[in-house]
């Protein structure tokens, strides 16, 4: 249920204009104390998100996700029509990530951290993660098991390195589900290119990246993985290739504390050998300090160890957060 309703705007099929705005608005506070080998360690500014969204009409809706300290997490308008309880269809514009990222990499999981081929892993100047938010239109559809979208973006310029200019990006994905609505399989594809600021290395880098996820959902744990590769091709350099892959297990049955433990790979190649290679697991636990009907608070503590050629480095974060 929560799944769709993510899917069809933040909204049930049932759902009309309210005419209560206390209805649309919701926010969360988060903070985080990061603590890694050899560096000073030190609460993160808070950073404070304003959350609105809910049905507009009886097709329409929309949804804000607003860094307060920062920028539109996620600002977007959508349209969408039911047929009957098992089939739908709808699109979105504005500013937004795939639903198959959302759900499956960076959505419902029992830690803060989220897997580095995901949300940090790029490759030589490309910016690119498939978690970054990018403005564009998505359409998309779900009947019965199956849930399919496709969408043409725009990268994101950062200064004195890439910029987008009148390059688009598209995107595709297909989703199935199990009986249990969660459950399940997933395929992304992403092709896209900018122009490299730099002259000495080349004036365009065409790139794609594709993955398989899965995952297993029962009421009393997850384990949910994903497996992603990628190429870059520049006219002046052999093709650079990426790819990684994690797992993570989420244990739930106990009361109000959700152990789980992550490993990961991830691996870089400039046509020639390796550039990098890391692996890295984590283990820690979820706790929800509190939950009423209009808010809740969490904290999740974790420790990392972290192997790159033949050094290890240890890590360790509290991750803090307040939603209303």
């Amino acid at each position: 249920m929560g799944l769709d309703f993510f899917r069809k705007g933040h909204r049930f099929d049932t759902d009309t204009f309210d005419k209560d705005f206390s209805h649309f608005l919701g926010g969360h506070v988060e903070t985080e104390y990061d603590i890694a080998q050899g560096t000073a360690s030190q609460f993160t500014q808070p950073d404070f998100h304003l959350h609105a969204g809910g049905a507009l009409s009886e097709y329409f809706s929309a949804y804000l996700d607003a860094n307060v300290n920062n920028d539109f997490e996620a600002i977007y308008a959508q349209a969408t029509k039911a047929f009957g309880k098992e089939s739908f269809v709808t699109a979105r514009a504005g500013k937004l990530t795939p639903t198959i990222i959302r759900n499956y990499a960076n959505g419902i999981m029992a830690s803060a951290s989220t897997p580095l081929i995901i949300t940090d892993s790029t490759l030589g100047l490309n910016p690119f993660t498939p978690a970054r938010g990018s403005f564009g239109v998505t359409a998309a559809g779900g009947w019965k098991s199956l849930f399919f979208e496709t969408g043409v973006v725009n990268g994101e310029d950062i200064p004195g390195q890439v910029s987008v200019n009148r390059h688009k990006d598209f995107f595709a994905s297909g989703e199935f589900a199990l009986p249990d609505g969660v459950t399940g399989i997933g395929l992304y594809t992403h092709r896209g290119g900018y122009d490299i600021t730099d002259p000495s290395v080349g004036a365009f880098d065409r790139y794609n990246r594709s993955a398989l996820f899965a995952n297993f959902t029962r009421s009393a744990y997850r384990v949910a993985g994903a497996y992603v590769t990628g190429k870059d091709s520049i006219a002046s350099l052999s093709d650079q290739k990426i790819r990684g892959w994690y797992v993570q297990g989420d244990l739930n049955s106990i009361r109000k504390i959700a152990p789980f433990v992550r490993y990961e790979a991830t691996r870089t190649n400039d046509g020639a050998s390796d550039v990098e290679r890391q692996r890295k697991g984590t283990i820690g636990f979820s706790l929800t300090a509190f939950e009423t009907e209009v808010g809740a608070g969490r904290i999740v503590i974790e420790g990392s160890r972290t192997t790159s050629a033949e050094s290890h480095s240890n890590s360790a974060l509290v991750n803090l957060l307040l939603a209303f």
